[in-house]
């Protein structure tokens, strides 16, 4: 079944509640009873594992339906005026997979790269077809020799910094 994005953001607010929590060595007594089961399921993950999540529930970002909606209807059009049969796309920063869902097809091909761990299993579970090939990396880090007629996506921009040496 399809994880829609809109109930993630509270979602991410409760684990990011939670997190506190466990990193703070609080007590639980103040959570509500559908958090306290949240505790206890992330008392399962180690250190590193609860940090990697942590970092994603501030910095992961999903592009609301009103935004998303437009553009692919868009794409549909300009591509089926052009009488392009077949598309290789790629999604830089794929998220939940709801730029592309509407582009899965036997036809097209596509490369959806998602740097956070959490949200590729979202994407994951969103869309499994032989032709979704999901890339869980930074888009900087993410190789490719193919060739795209169509890139897509709303990546998010923060305040970090990324080491190129090419750069420097």
């Amino acid at each position: 079944e399809f994880i829609q994005t809109n109930g993630l953001a509270k979602f991410k607010s409760n684990v990011y509640e939670v997190l506190q929590y466990i990193d703070k060595d609080l007590s639980t007594d103040a959570l509500s009873p559908a958090n306290k089961n949240l505790f206890n399921a992330l008392l399962n993950l180690n250190t590193e594992e609860r940090e990697k999540l942590s970092f994603s529930m501030l910095t992961s970002y999903y592009t609301p339906n009103d935004i998303i909606k437009p553009v692919q209807n868009i794409v549909n059009d300009y591509f089926k005026k052009n009488n392009f049969d077949t598309l290789s796309i790629c999604e830089p920063s794929a998220g939940a997979g709801n730029f592309i869902h509407d582009l899965v097809s036997d036809k097209n091909y596509i490369d959806a790269v998602e740097i956070d761990n959490f949200t590729a299993k979202v994407l994951k579970n969103n869309i499994n077809h032989p032709n979704v090939k999901i890339h869980n990396i930074g888009y900087e880090n993410f190789k490719t020799d193919r060739k795209y007629d169509l890139v897509i996506g709303n990546i998010p921009f923060g305040n970090f910094s990324i080491y190129d040496e090419s750069l420097s």
